[in-house]
């Protein structure tokens, strides 16, 4: 499975996810489908923060990569906030992207941790701690984000993946194959996320089948798909608001 086709996979996921709340706070289906329908969209997140972690490692310009995020993140929240709570601002509550773009700065850092030497790098560690909890701070705390300090702290574990793994030793020696090590990571996020907000996270853990399936091949790219798939977030968002949740 390609990136593209995990992206597209996640997308179908969050549609799924977003359009269940949509209909079921406009009281036009009831409590079990939406429920199924939340059920089903749990798969979304963590194939979101494995494309983060992927985006960091393949990146060349990493820091345009975080403020792309950080323009969507803004252009977003109105339209999140219209499509999931109705009305057009809700301070309590902040859009996804501000969750994945506080935990990319963790992983940029843990990327910088790999690459420094000496006392280099032991500074780069503590300063790559002191941000993780940071961010965990701000997204709990101040821009309430969506999956919360939860969401970040999943990302920061999934970054584990930008370390050096396959060199150590005893991976070496028993020759662990990339997918298996990408999965082991991957369930230790996802068990963390769901041990953070249980209830329904648990069922997260489907995402691990088409993310232990990537191939690590891009799949077809081109600069309008690469806005489609951008903007895919806030047009289905403000399309949901407009037509459920507008009285």
């Amino acid at each position: 499975m390609s990136a593209l086709l995990l992206k597209l996979l996640a997308m179908g996921i969050m549609f799924v996810d977003h359009l269940g709340v949509a209909l079921y706070k406009s009281r036009l289906i009831p409590w079990i489908p939406y429920r199924v329908m939340r059920i089903v969209g749990r798969g979304a997140f963590p194939i979101f923060c494995f494309q983060i972690v992927e985006g960091a490692m393949h990146t060349k310009r990493k820091w345009l990569y975080l403020v792309r995020l950080l323009c969507l993140a803004l252009i977003s929240e109105p339209f999140f906030d219209l499509a999931i709570y109705g009305r057009w601002w809700n301070p309590d509550s902040q859009n996804v992207f501000f969750t994945l773009a506080l935990g990319l700065v963790v992983v940029f850092l843990m990327q910088a941790c790999v690459k420094a030497q000496g006392m280099k790098r032991v500074l780069l560690i503590a300063g790559t701690v002191g941000t993780l909890l940071a961010a965990l701070v701000i997204a709990e705390r101040l821009l309430k984000t969506d999956y919360g300090w939860g969401g970040v702290l999943q990302i920061a574990v999934m970054g584990l993946l930008v370390l050096p793994i396959r060199e150590i030793p005893a991976v070496k020696e028993r020759a662990f194959s990339e997918r298996f090590i990408r999965g082991v990571v991957v369930t230790l996020a996802v068990t963390v996320l769901a041990a953070i907000c249980g209830g329904s996270e648990w069922f997260a853990f489907y995402a691990l089948i088409p993310i232990v399936l990537y191939n690590g091949e891009r799949g077809y790219s081109g600069k309008a798909l690469q806005y489609a798939l951008y903007f895919f977030y806030p047009v289905h968002l403000l399309l949901l608001g407009l037509v459920f949740r507008l009285p």
